[in-house]
């Protein structure tokens, strides 16, 4: 996690390290959801935009934004995804600090 706006939105409950996993995972669902940071389909012009973290976190997403594809809840979008007839691009990372100043 980080603080930037692009970044995923934390969670609004204490991270607790027997649901650790889960509590992140949800978070990925969430993210991936959100069309303006996460992941946007544009089935008609053929492109797929993601968040730039997997271009920049090679260490954690070394196939990209491929693996993010298992986080993905519509089995029609996964299935799309998974096709690999699409461009890939990244939305646009603001740096900015997520913070009260900067809520949207």
């Amino acid at each position: 996690m980080c603080a930037s706006l692009s970044c995923p939105d934390l969670s609004k409950q204490v991270y607790e390290g027997d649901h650790l996993i889960e509590q992140l995972e949800k978070q990925a669902y969430q993210f991936l959801r959100n069309k303006s940071k996460g992941l946007h389909i544009r089935r008609e012009q053929g492109q797929v935009l993601f968040s730039q973290i997997f271009e920049f976190d090679k260490k954690t997403f070394p196939n990209g934004a491929k693996d993010a594809i298992c986080f993905i809840e519509n089995e029609e979008d996964r299935k799309y995804l998974r096709s690999g007839n699409y461009e890939i691009r990244y939305l646009h990372y603001d740096w900015d600090l997520n913070s009260l100043q900067n809520a949207r």
